[in-house]
């Protein structure tokens, strides 16, 4: 039995990996690739004639939507800001790529692509409202009402990355919540507790024999709980969606979050539940749907 041809094709353009996708008419996925964003010449504009060599090579006949979620700030299909692309830029992302390759495009932030992905497909689909949290290599949120996503004024809601903390148990450092609450912020914390290095996914599966690891992860328990409250305040949403690599090791930190969190916050504040995404290639997916 022949696979269906292939209708859209998405790519998921972050910090760590790049990713393409071929979608058949019923978002299901037919195959996807990935390549290591450090192969790309971030930074220039080289960066984007690699992005759409990429896709050059991966349209096939049949396909008539493109869909692009990129690492960066977004306004009405202009990048407006990405580290990528060397920082503040006003790039019409949408209107080059239709020009280019012919076809219909559409153009998200990556975490706000994974929060319309849930919307329609996933854990977000029953729910009157949820914030997507995503804990990978760094923190962002994506806040969703009513089915529809909350931009802010510029497209900027969400992106906290850049508050500051301070630490106790750090000696009273100040650290940007983008070091701190994310896959590099657990191996940050590490490096200042045991002075060398280790990523987060090293230091939770060695932390039943590694107490330094042990206490790194009951710091970053400890702060995710705080931060859910703040959210919990803030936007009162019914459901939190974890994504990002950080949910692979979920059962190790959020449950004690919650924990401390149902304890020290008022009640009628509360979400509902918080759980961990579903969705493979969720940026990808979500990337078509915007």
């Amino acid at each position: 039995m022949t696979s269906p041809p292939a209708k859209f094709l998405s790519l998921d353009v972050g910090g760590t990996k790049i990713e393409v996708c071929k979608f058949d008419g019923n978002y299901r996925l037919l195959s996807s690739n990935k390549i290591a964003t450090s192969d790309f010449p971030a930074g220039s504009p080289e960066f984007l004639r690699s992005i759409k060599k990429m896709i050059a090579d991966n349209l096939t006949p049949g396909i008539d939507r493109l869909g692009v979620s990129f690492n960066c700030i977004v306004k009405d299909g202009v990048i407006t800001h990405s580290s990528l692309l060397g920082g503040p830029t006003e790039y019409p992302l949408v209107q080059e790529f239709s020009k280019e390759f012919g076809l219909g495009v559409s153009l998200e932030n990556d975490v706000n692509a994974m929060a319309l992905a849930e919307s329609r497909f996933g854990q977000g689909r029953d729910c009157q409202s949820f914030l997507l949290i995503n804990l990978g290599t760094g923190l962002r949120l994506s806040y969703v009402v009513g089915g529809k996503l909350i931009p802010g004024f510029t497209n900027n809601a969400g992106e906290i990355s850049q508050k500051e903390e301070i630490v106790p148990e750090l000696n009273y450092k100040s650290f940007k919540i983008d070091d701190f609450l994310s896959g590099k912020g657990v191996s940050n914390i590490y490096r200042e507790l045991a002075q060398k290095e280790l990523t987060a996914q090293q230091i939770f599966s060695v932390s039943k024999e590694d107490p330094i690891a042990r206490k790194t992860i009951d710091i970053f328990i400890s702060h995710l709980a705080r931060f859910l409250a703040e959210v919990s305040y803030f936007y009162n949403p019914q459901r939190i969606i974890l994504n990002g690599s950080l949910k692979e090791s979920a059962d190790l930190f959020l449950p004690q979050a919650l924990e401390i969190y149902r304890r020290e916050t008022i009640g009628f504040f509360q979400f509902q539940d918080a759980v961990t995404s579903s969705i493979d290639h969720a940026a990808c997916l979500g990337a078509l749907l915007s």
